[in-house]
């Protein structure tokens, strides 16, 4: 057995997990697998894009639609059922969305408000240092900070009082957070 225990699991991953040893390491582990592409990669998304829809429309895979109203907005969802190892359609929708509101809720943020992407830092173990620094610091904002703050405010206010910074770390309310 691995590291991990998998069994009954469903493992999301994109980027650099979509690889077929990743997949088959995760399905001997008993788990399940959602192999996500985003638009970065462009070329490869629209010949897998161009594929399903295909596929869908002669009848070979089922596409799943929801529409919904949030956040000020019809959001239409439209699930295709292809590139993963479970046949449950609703497990797999299900499982999308979790992934992509990690990746909104927390990748977008270190990206957008930390820099992530931009780091360039490869020397040793400092990119995975630097990483697990950046989501301490998220999640200390976070949990800690007023919740009228966004994370780009509490990072100035803690950027510019020592006091501000060391009830964060400790978890205690101030005057600028009560």
């Amino acid at each position: 057995m691995g590291l991990l225990d998998l069994r009954g699991a469903v493992v999301s991953t994109d980027a650099m997990g979509c690889q077929k040893a990743i997949a088959q390491t995760i399905i001997e582990a008993g788990a399940d697998y959602v192999l996500a592409l985003k638009d970065n990669h462009p070329a490869l998304c629209e010949d897998v894009r161009l594929w399903l829809d295909t596929e869908v429309a002669c009848g070979r895979l089922p596409a799943q639609e929801t529409v919904k109203k949030d956040h000020g907005r019809i959001e239409i969802r439209r699930y295709v059922l292809s590139i993963c190892s479970s046949v449950d359609q609703a497990r797999f929708a299900a499982t999308v969305r979790q992934h992509w509101g990690i990746e909104n809720q927390q990748h977008w943020v270190l990206d957008v408000q930390f820099g992530e992407d931009a780091c360039r830092t490869r020397r040793d173990h400092s990119a995975e240092n630097l990483a697990v620094i950046r989501r301490m610091a998220l999640n200390v904002l976070r949990h800690n900070g007023p919740s009228r703050d966004s994370i780009r405010c509490g990072q100035l206010r803690a950027a510019l009082s020592d006091d501000y910074r060391l009830r964060l770390l400790l978890g205690q309310p101030s005057s600028a957070t009560a």
